[in-house]
Formats: C-alpha cells, sequence, structure tokens
C-alpha cells in the first residue's frame, strides 16, 4: 500500500482553516490578511523551487567528450 502524502491533504485543509479563522475574527479585512499570507507562502516556495532547478540547471550529471572511447571503457557485465 503506497504511503498518503500528508502534506497534500494538510496544506490546503490549514489554509481553509486560517481563512474560516480570520473571517470570523476579523470578517473582510481577515481574509485579505490571510490572502496575503498564502501568497507569501506560496511564492517562497516558488522561489525555493526555482533555485533549486537553477542549481541542478547549472551542475549537470555528466559528459561524454566521446561516445566511442565511453563504449571502449565499458566493462561487460
Amino acid at each position: 500500500m503506497p504511503s498518503m502524502n500528508f502534506n497534500k491533504i494538510l496544506a490546503p485543509l490549514a489554509i481553509v482553516v486560517l481563512t474560516i479563522g480570520a473571517w470570523r475574527q476579523f470578517g473582510w479585512a481577515g481574509i485579505a490578511l490571510a490572502a496575503g499570507g498564502v501568497i507569501m507562502w506560496i511564492l517562497l516556495h516558488f522561489t525555493r523551487l526555482m533555485t533549486i532547478l537553477k542549481k541542478a540547471a547549472n551542475r549537470p550529471v555528466g559528459h561524454v567528450a566521446s561516445a566511442v572511447m565511453l563504449n571502449a571503457k565499458l566493462k561487460r557485465a
């Protein structure tokens, strides 16, 4: 049985609970505050993802100058 990824469930649930709580406490101002916080959280994760992808793009896994020489060095398993 595959393990369930709780972040896919808990993050949206936390956002909904936070928004409802903000609405009950502060009305429309609470909704605006909660939306601002959620947008900031999304932007932080997006920035982190872009940084990781940029680092991965600048670091290739390997480079083969000559496929013929690589083939000659490979051993039969």
